[in-house]
């Protein structure tokens, strides 16, 4: 910057100049001075950078390729990394390939049993048809018309609970539960199996709030409501009583259903949550599904399930849930 002043009487100028600090720096000719140090140096930090890189991600890529040699059926574990950045990844791939691997095995005995199982009432099909096309006489017709009608009934039922027992997998099915009325749900499936229990003149009695919401997955609540209910309406004598229990209260919910029938011995309440198993010496005709079905329908709606023998005889089924429900008392 640059002042003039005259002296008109003397004649006298003075000019004045004044550097201003930091006007240079934003003019256009100061940006090679700021700038060519940079690109002077920039091959010397990105070599070092691209090296350094390169190596760390080694492991990493070594990882990598693992993985993509590996074929769709080898689950094993990977070798455990020495590197203690790489560890958690490694440890996290070997826990998913576990639990596929323990998936794949449930899946190929699942496939195995429903096989067995269904083996027989086809075997039975087949028997009672051919005994149908070569029968001569009425009775003979009669007895392999009920036989064959016999073995459907059983196919259809198996066929039906293998269905819900995949229906019901809490480990394949992870959407976000929906708040349902649980009583509504509850006088829904009960109508229902009603008109089975009529049939043995077996009563039903409900006793449970005005309403009780709670989140649900509605599929698998209903099939775990059919199974435990059709249960006991089966194994309870003619004519006998089926309790089913609601009870509400702060942070708990409890569904209980309690019959007349023989109970389950308690070293075998373990056992019956099993995929076909059925008791020894059972005379009831089923699938040996319907308590899996139950358990794995208890669990994907955030609940447990127990088993005892009551003392007046019969069997109580409790189901437990964690919930959050406001009873409303009963009308």
């Amino acid at each position: 910057m640059v002042s003039v002043e005259r002296d008109a009487a003397s004649g006298v100028t003075v000019r004045m100049a004044t550097e201003v600090i930091g006007e240079w720096m934003l003019q256009t000719a100061s940006i090679g001075y700021y700038f060519a140090p940079l690109l002077f140096s920039l091959p010397f930090l990105l070599l070092p950078a691209w090296f350094i890189i390169r190596v760390g991600l080694r492991p990493l890529k070594t990882i990598v390729g693992q993985i993509e040699e590996r074929s769709a059926s080898d689950l094993t574990p990977l070798a455990p990394s020495p590197y203690q950045e790489l560890a958690p990844l490694v440890g996290s791939v070997n826990t998913l390939m576990e639990r596929l691997s323990e998936r794949l095995e449930r899946e190929q005995e699942f496939l195995v049993d429903a096989a067995h199982e269904l083996k027989t009432p086809l075997s039975i099909i087949q028997i009672n048809a051919e005994s149908l096309g070569n029968s001569r006489t009425p009775q003979r017709l009669q007895e392999a018309s009920a036989g064959l009608h016999q073995g459907v009934l059983r196919a259809t039922h198996t066929v039906h609970q293998l269905l819900a027992l995949a229906r019901s997998g809490a480990d394949r099915d992870h959407a976000p539960l929906h708040r349902h009325d649980l009583v509504e749900l509850v006088c829904d499936r009960l109508a229902l199996a009603g008109q089975i229990a009529r049939t043995r003149a077996v009563e039903i009695e409900l006793q449970a709030p005005q309403a009780c919401p709670l989140p649900l997955h509605r599929e698998s609540m209903a099939a775990l409501l059919d199974n435990l209910v059709s249960n006991a309406v089966k194994y309870s004598p003619d004519g006998g009583r089926v309790g089913v229990t609601l009870t509400v209260a702060p942070g708990l919910v409890e569904l209980s259903v309690a019959d007349q029938g023989p109970g389950i011995p308690a070293q075998l309440q373990r056992k019956v949550f099993e995929r076909f198993y059925r008791l020894p010496d059972q005379d009831q005709p089923g699938s040996g599904l319907g308590l899996a079905i139950a358990e794995r329908a208890a669990r994907r709606n955030h609940g447990r399930i127990q088993l005892c023998n009551r003392d007046e005889g019969g069997l109580l089924v409790t189901v437990v849930f964690a919930g959050t429900a406001a009873p409303r008392p009963a009308a």
